[in-house]
Formats: structure tokens, sequence, C-alpha cells
């Protein structure tokens, strides 16, 4: 910081493609390690990523704060269109706010979230925040302005040793031979090969939004699958290194499982099957962990709402429920009220997957 910059006053603008490295600069500075999950692109491949024109021109975008030249204050979103019921509406996940080391303390924060709620206050919007890990949450009778839901975390250790620790876990020894089958048995390799034939997926196309189209109806809340946001969120090499199966039958496509590796754990980002054919789920996801194993994951973790209709098939691919996580949906001013008696009615059928958010 120079004596100069020291009396300008901060300014706040939308965010451009050129301000990539200074935004860098400021993340690293403030937490140390940005992006916090592993990935083979450069950081600033996966920040110019996120400033691609997929997200740049929502109603939301993302914005600097600038003192002189040097960008001290950043802060993107994460968007993409929510499905509920048969509308569509924006669709908000929160977003990466830092503020650089130098500059904390001097009100370039509340700048940024004064920004970001005067946008908010004008959208007609849900925003679905990161899930907590926190089960006090679920426990509140009333949250002002939130509409708590519970997904369910789900687990498969690779390793006989694990399988123990997460029963010792749960004090639940009297499932443990039907897991350790259900795990390590020998059905695996027949659910590999068959029903359907799998294929590692190089683009979301007409086939996937096909597929979204039958299967999102079975949910009245869902981010939208569009070929172009997939495509967008798991096939370009900047977001990360997953990989994406696809469930083939005579061209038509089935279903597709999303997996990405992050150290010793092996996260199942998005898991959808056609409803009339449930037991492809079950083909994807074994196929999906031995890939994930074979990469050096311990083990796999899988979140879906609870009453989800796969939780059966990830319970014969060996996964057991070991937690729950809180998602949170929160209401807004001008939040739709046709979206939120959706949201808020207890038999809401929810389709909320890890890959939903940015942290993977």
């Amino acid at each position: 910081m120079t004596d100069d910059a020291a009396t300008e006053a901060p300014v706040l603008r939308k965010a451009a493609s050129e301000d990539a490295p200074g935004m860098l600069r400021v993340l690293e500075a403030a937490f140390g390690r940005w992006p916090a999950f592993e990935l083979t692109a450069t950081p600033l491949e996966h920040l110019q990523w996120k400033l691609t024109e997929l997200q740049a021109d929502t109603p939301f975008g993302n914005w600097v704060v600038t003192v002189g030249s040097e960008i001290v204050g950043v802060r993107m979103h994460w968007f993409a269109p929510v499905r509920v019921g048969d509308l569509e509406y924006d669709g908000d996940t929160g977003a990466d706010v830092a503020v650089h080391p130098g500059w904390q303390g001097r009100g370039i924060g509340r700048l940024l979230v004064a920004e970001r709620d005067r946008v908010v206050a004008e959208a007609r919007q849900v925003t679905i925040e990161t899930p907590s890990r926190s089960a006090q949450l679920l426990h509140l009778n009333d949250v002002p302005d939130h509409v708590l839901r519970p997904l369910l975390v789900w687990e498969r250790p690779f390793a006989p040793a694990a399988l123990l620790r997460q029963h010792a876990r749960a004090q639940r020894w009297g499932t443990l031979p039907r897991d350790a089958w259900r795990t390590f048995g020998p059905q695996h390799a027949r659910l590999i090969s068959g029903p359907a034939r799998l294929e590692q997926m190089a683009m979301f196309d007409e086939r996937s939004d096909a597929l979204w189209e039958v299967a999102g109806r079975q949910f009245d809340v869902a981010r939208t699958r569009a070929a172009a946001f997939m495509n967008w969120r798991y096939i370009d090499r900047r977001s990360g290194d997953a990989v994406v199966l696809g469930a083939v039958e005579d061209g038509r496509l089935l279903g597709f499982g999303v997996f990405k590796r992050d150290g010793a754990v092996g996260n199942v980002l998005d898991l959808m099957v056609d409803p009339g054919q449930p037991e492809v789920a079950r083909q994807l996801v074994v196929a999906g962990s031995e890939r994930l194993r074979r990469l050096g994951a311990k083990r796999a973790v899988c979140w879906l709402t609870e009453g989800h209709p796969l939780e059966p098939e990830l319970a014969r691919s060996g996964f057991a429920p070991v937690g729950t996580a809180t998602l949170d949906l929160q209401r807004r001013d001008r939040s739709p009220a046709a979206a939120m008696a959706v949201i808020e009615a207890p038999e809401t059928r929810m389709h909320v997957t890890m890959g939903d958010f940015d942290f993977v």
C-alpha cells in the first residue's frame, strides 16, 4: 500500500477478466491457499474459469474494490438457475469474499456486503447456502428468513479397517456383516459391467438435456442440469479434475455420475438417473467409486437430501449414512412467494448434491 493509496477512497465496481491476477493476490493473501481443494489447473486458471461469461452476466455478478489501481477486496458469486416446480428462478449459492489483510478493518468488507445486499434485494431469486455440518441448526425451532433441510452424508470405505471404524463410531455392529458384503463382495464386478454400457463423457449434450427433463421431474426443487451449465461446471478442466460417467443404452443416456478425488476423500459430486432405471445409479456409483479408489482415495462420500429416491441404490452399493449436513435455503424480501411455498412445504422433494457448491 502506497501513501497515495492510503488517502484515496475505495471504489466498488464490477470485475473484468483482466482483474484476475489482482483478485488472485487478494484471495491468496486472505486465505493462504485458494482454492482449498486439489486441482491440476493453476489457481489463476481456476479463477478465470469462475469469471467466464456464464457467470459474469448473472444478476449478481463479480465485484472488486479498488483503491487507486490496487484491488483490495473481492466478491464472486456462484450462480445457477434453480427449478422450483415448473418455473426457473435466479439461483445464488453464496460467494467468495476476501479483503486483503493490509486493508482489513477499513470498511472494505462492509462495502462488498452492502452491494451484495442491494443486488439481492432487487432480484427475484432463491438462495441455497453451502451446507453446514452443524447438527445444532436442525434442532432450532425457527431461524428467521431461513428454511433448513437435512442432507444425509453417505460414506463408503475402501478398506476393511475403515469399515470397522465407521461402525464403531456409529455403534452399528449389527449391520456389519451385511455392509461388509455390500462393500467388498464380488457382486461389484458384475454391477460395473451391467445393465447399461458405461462410458466416460466428454461433454453434456442433447442426451443429457433429455435425461434432465425426465429425471428432474421427480423433484420439486433442483438446480438446473442443462448441458451448457454442466459443461462449465464439470467438463471444463479449470473447474477441477472430475470423472464424468454416463450409462448408455441404445444411444439413450439413462444416467450420469460425477466423481472427483480431493486428497484421501473421493466425492460423488452429482448423480442423476432415469426414474424408471434406478439400478443404473448403483452401476454408476460402484464404477465411480472404483475409479476414485484407483486414484488414491481411501473412502467415497456422497450427499443426498433425506428421503431421496436413490438412497436404496446407495445402500446396495456399499454406502452407509454417517452423519447429517444442514441445507440452508434463505428467504429474501423479493423471493417469489410461489417458490417459497414449495420450498417450505415439508413434503417437498429436493435434488441437492455436493457439486451444487463450489468447495469441491
